[in-house]
């Protein structure tokens, strides 16, 4: 649709039933149809440097995150944009960007939601979904709506010059903040850490049991459900 200049800011494509679902680090996104929401929404902010790209990585899980506290009691953000509830994945985002000069020209923002589906593979563990959470059906309609809302409304907070507020909403909703998790980086090492904190370019600092710091950029380091 944006090769055929057939998309705007804010144009948005729903499936309800999505055959090749991608997520991070290469991984698929498996969904049962009509179960589900999974969707994209197109980006475009006039001036948005290339290099603050994690910000909108930033402001999209805060979104989902503002949509899902409203449901479960226990929602949190998972470095870099996962989404987590009581521990578990309910949600995955996505976001591919095309840059032209040292602007982002237009963001896709993909977003997987565990809404009605309650059987996951077995390969799937640490899923979860609504259903499964709180034992009833939700319309999808009416959580893409929200969602939609939620994003225009962190849309807004950033373009009002808020980001010091919102970087600070994430960090305080992110698991494992400040206290210690398992993880295992690209040499296979498994060390225990505590998020401390997280650079301008995305970049997770990690502060591990014996005290040393560790700087660790997406896909070199990933976290071990414990």
């Amino acid at each position: 649709m944006v090769r055929h200049n057939d998309a705007c800011h804010f144009t948005t494509v729903w499936a309800l039933h999505q055959t090749a679902g991608r997520g991070q680090r290469g991984n698929v996104w498996l969904a049962e149809s009509g179960k589900n929401l999974t969707f994209s929404i197109l980006i475009a902010l006039d001036g948005f440097e290339a290099n603050r790209s994690f910000e909108l990585n930033q402001l999209v899980s805060l979104a989902v995150w503002d949509v899902l506290i409203q449901y479960l009691p226990q929602v949190s953000i998972k470095w870099p944009n996962d989404i987590l509830a009581d521990g578990n994945k309910i949600a995955g985002i996505l976001i591919e960007n095309t840059v032209q000069g040292k602007y982002i020209k237009y963001s896709v923002v993909g977003i997987g939601l565990n809404v009605n589906q309650i059987q996951f593979e077995s390969a799937l563990t640490h899923v979860t979904s609504l259903k499964k959470i709180l034992q009833q059906d939700f319309d999808l309609e009416t959580l893409l709506m929200e969602i939609g809302n939620a994003l225009q409304m962190r849309i807004l907070q950033y373009q009002n010059g808020l980001f010091s507020q919102m970087s600070q909403n994430y960090t305080d909703q992110l698991y494992g903040w400040k206290v210690i998790k398992k993880y295992m980086n690209n040499q296979e090492e498994v060390f225990e850490a505590a998020i401390i904190g997280i650079s301008n370019e995305g970049k997770i600092q990690l502060k591990t049991s014996e005290q040393v710091i560790r700087y660790y950029d997406f896909k070199e380091v990933r976290l071990l459900y414990n």
